[in-house]
């Protein structure tokens, strides 16, 4: 389930395993500017606006950095926290 409301919602009452990811908020400004076409300032706001990393790392089993170089990179990661998930 990706959901962007997982805990208030009680969904993660019904998963096996929880995985927060989460990035610095550098990389989390850029990414909002260059996808959505804004300013660095509003883009700013938008990640000040949200819930604080601990909110998802302390309720999550599972925590996944997304502040790789490259998309393949982060993918490796994932890829190893998920086989360590799947295969406990």
């Amino acid at each position: 389930i990706d959901a962007i409301a997982l805990f208030e919602s009680g969904l993660a009452d019904i998963c096996d395993a929880t995985v927060a990811i989460i990035a610095p908020p550098e990389i989390r400004v850029h990414r909002i500017m260059e996808r959505e076409g804004i300013s660095e300032e509003y883009a700013r706001s938008r990640v000040r606006a949200q819930k604080p990393d601990e909110y998802f790392t302390s309720r999550c089993g599972y925590t996944l950095i997304s502040d790789c170089a490259n998309p393949e990179d982060f993918a490796a990661r994932a890829k190893a926290l998920f086989e360590v998930i799947l295969n406990p």
